[in-house]
């Protein structure tokens, strides 16, 4: 069991640095759309309601 670790070590290690990355990010996409959905959601600004969805789906593709 050691040994098939020890072989892969970098591997793994690198995998778990990735999913901290994504992970962060992900928490940082958030925290950026977050002054533009309260806007939406508290002041019933139409234009980013419809502006919001379609940049989110831009950004993703």
């Amino acid at each position: 069991m050691t040994n098939y670790l020890g072989d892969h070590l970098g591997k793994i290690s690198m995998a778990i640095l990735l999913m901290v990355v994504v992970a962060l990010a992900t928490g940082w996409q958030v925290k950026m759309l977050e002054p533009a959905i309260n806007d939406v959601l508290r002041g019933g600004d139409r234009q980013q309601a419809v502006l919001l969805p379609i940049l989110f789906f831009l950004h993703a593709w």
